[in-house]
């Protein structure tokens, strides 16, 4: 990103993508605060802190059932010259079987496990035929990601990203038929229709990209291509096992500690802030491939590239944090109505916690490209030691808001872990980010000061603040950084006012 160290056409392609990765997640999360608005209205604290338990179960299950087979596909798709569509075709098709033995032995310890949750662990019966119905969605989920991984890999980031956009918006009316004629059963329903609809989706252009890569499905698992996914796969697996299993295990006590209507309102907060993160994801999704082939042509260029990357965006996850965080009880009342305002005090928290969030996963999808899976499970591991000695303390004397000041200490040790790690596997100069992680340190606490004023002077206060933040950060940025920034708007721009 950097014009004197990264070429140009890499910056490019980084910006390039991420604008399109951009758009479709801004579409999915638009998407998803419908739906979540349809969701947490009907359903009430109680019965979403239900769900929340379910989907939170089925992301560990999901994790056992790919065994982040899709991970590694990207990986080595990306490293891989067009013309060995051979040695691709074996590393798609070993990806789908070893990907369906998972799913397999996933669903049997979901149908094992349903009537121990429901009955011995939460007390709640309904969460047996839950867990059965969300699988359904695991299983759809799980055995076409291996298949799609191939859009990634092969940086199709522009068609990903339409139909992604296209999946969410026809995910609506789905759930929010499903919501209101059945309730809670009906919005676990819908998770196994919007995967349908997003498989549907995908299905044209999976087709296109078979064929312009000459790719061909084979039922052999190949001893070379699984060893090759495998060695990577499962320190990445383990890795995402540990950050699912330690959410669910704090979830989980709060709700033994104190209620599921208290789950509910926490996680109407935390997911309120987890939206922060459609900007390092957006970046994320390009950075990948770019990141890998970066690390194999050219490896000396990685410092600068690494800090431009996250100087960028650093600075674009801040201004809604100071935003979200300034502001939260308008933006609870409106989207969730009056029963959720009272957790104003989890988005306080959460909200730096997901800055913080942003950066650690900006460093860990440049360890997904580098392919240096063991330093990742070390970060998560720090992050989640950090996350359940504190929850395990905290929770049962002050309930949500004690999860909700564990997750902001869990991502502060994180993001220290994150960037010790970038200075010392990639030689990244911290003294290049300092700039940029001081404004946001002094401005966050700012932030949550102001959000204990009222009426429209706080208002004007998040303003200001917002405005001063984004001047001094754009200071700290040089003019390839500025060029990368602003070109998905020049490019926004030309759309709407197309040249003559």
């Amino acid at each position: 990103m950097a014009e004197d160290v990264a070429p140009r056409p890499r910056g490019a392609r980084l910006a390039s993508g991420s604008m399109f990765s951009l758009a479709s997640i801004v579409a999915t999360r638009a998407a998803s605060v419908v739906n979540a608005i349809v969701i947490i209205r009907v359903l009430g604290p109680n019965d979403y802190g239900v769900l929340s338990i379910v989907t939170l179960t089925m992301s560990v299950m999901l994790l056992v059932a790919t065994f982040q087979i899709p991970a590694a596909l990207v990986k080595y798709l990306s490293d891989m010259p067009q013309d060995r569509q051979d040695e691709a075709s074996r590393l798609i098709s070993s990806g789908l079987l070893l990907a369906s033995i998972a799913t397999a032995l996933a669903m049997l310890v979901i149908i094992i496990l349903a009537p121990i949750l429901a009955f011995s662990v939460y007390g709640d019966s309904r969460l047996q035929l839950l867990l059965l119905v969300a699988s359904l969605s695991l299983l759809l989920s799980s055995i076409s990601a291996p298949l799609f991984a191939t859009f990634q890999g092969f940086e199709h980031i522009r068609e990903l990203g339409v139909r992604t956009a296209v999946s969410a918006i026809l995910s609506i009316p789905s759930t929010v038929v499903l919501v209101v004629l059945f309730g809670l059963l009906g919005a676990v329903i819908a998770l196994a229709v919007n995967s349908c609809i997003s498989i549907a989706v995908n299905v044209a252009l999976l087709r296109r990209i078979w064929v312009s890569h000459h790719l061909r499905l084979r039922f052999i698992l190949d001893r070379s291509a699984c060893g090759k996914l495998l060695n990577y796969s499962y320190l990445a697996v383990l890795s995402a096992i540990v950050v699912s299993v330690t959410l669910w295990f704090c979830n989980s006590l709060l709700v033994t500690s104190k209620s599921f209507v208290e789950l509910g309102r926490y996680s109407a907060g935390y997911g309120l802030a987890a939206y922060l993160l459609f900007i390092s994801v957006s970046i994320g999704v390009p950075l990948v491939p770019i990141v890998s082939r970066l690390h194999k042509e050219s490896p000396a260029g990685m410092p600068q590239f690494v800090a431009s990357t996250i100087r960028v965006g650093s600075l674009l996850t801040l201004i809604p944090t100071l935003i979200l965080a300034a502001l939260p009880e308008p933006f609870l009342r409106i989207l969730y109505d009056a029963p959720y305002v009272a957790a104003a005090p989890v988005v306080r928290f959460a909200a730096p916690a997901m800055f913080l969030a942003s950066i650690g996963a900006l460093v860990g999808y440049i360890i997904a490209g580098t392919g240096q899976m063991r330093g990742g499970l070390m970060l998560n591991v720090s992050w989640a030691v950090t996350f359940v000695g504190l929850s395990l303390v905290l929770v049962p004397q002050s309930g949500e808001v004690g999860l909700a000041v564990a997750v902001l200490c869990a991502y502060a040790v994180l993001f220290v872990a994150a960037m010790i790690f970038a200075m010392r596997s990639w030689k990244v100069d911290l003294a290049q980010l300092s700039p940029i992680l001081l404004i946001a340190f002094i401005s966050v606490p700012a932030a949550m000061l102001v959000s204990m004023f009222s009426g429209w002077g706080r208002v004007a206060l998040a303003a200001l603040l917002v405005a001063a933040v984004a001047y001094a950060g754009l200071q700290t940025m040089n003019a390839r950084e500025k060029e990368v920034l602003f070109q998905p708007l020049r490019r926004a721009a030309s759309w709407i006012h197309p040249r003559q």
